[in-house]
C-alpha cells in the first residue's frame, strides 16, 4: 500500500498530489502513461534520487516547465552544488555520513539496504541560493 511520509504530509496540508512509480503498481498511483502530462504542468515535483539510477532523471527534469520547483530527495541524493546546474532544481534533501564510517560500510557489504544504515547518518537539506 502507498503510504510515503511526504505524501501524507502534503495531502493533510490540502495539496493536490500525484504519484508515479516505475517499479510499483498501486491504485493510488497515476499510470506512467500520464506521467509526462503531469510533469509538464507541475508547479513543484518531489523526485527521488532513484531517478538518477534508473535513468529517468534527465527526461523528467527536461520536461518541467520554467519555474517548476524540483526537490530531489532520498539518502542517495547527490549532495553537490553541480546538481543545481540542472533545470529547476530548488533543493536537495539527502543524507550525509561520517567519512569511512565502518558501520555503514559493513551494513552495505552485508547486503543491507537504506533502512539498515540510515541510522548512522543525518538528514540534510542543500538549498539553492
Amino acid at each position: 500500500k502507498l503510504v510515503p511520509t511526504y505524501y501524507n504530509k502534503f495531502v493533510n496540508a490540502g495539496l493536490k498530489v500525484s504519484v508515479f512509480d516505475i517499479d510499483k503498481t498501486d491504485p493510488a498511483l497515476v499510470p506512467l502513461s500520464h506521467e509526462m502530462d503531469f510533469v509538464r504542468k507541475a508547479d513543484a515535483i518531489l523526485m527521488t534520487a532513484t531517478t538518477i539510477a534508473n535513468n529517468t532523471f534527465s527526461n523528467l527534469v527536461l520536461n518541467t516547465k520554467e519555474g517548476c520547483d524540483i526537490f530531489l530527495t532520498g539518502p542517495s541524493s547527490i549532495m553537490h552544488p553541480d546538481m543545481f546546474a540542472y533545470k529547476n532544481i530548488k533543493a536537495i534533501l539527502g543524507s550525509v555520513f561520517n567519512d569511512h564510517d565502518q558501520r555503514v560500510l559493513d551494513s552495505i557489504e552485508n547486503g543491507g539496504c537504506t533502512k539498515d544504515f540510515i541510522k548512522f547518518g543525518r538528514k540534510v537539506a542543500f538549498v539553492k541560493n
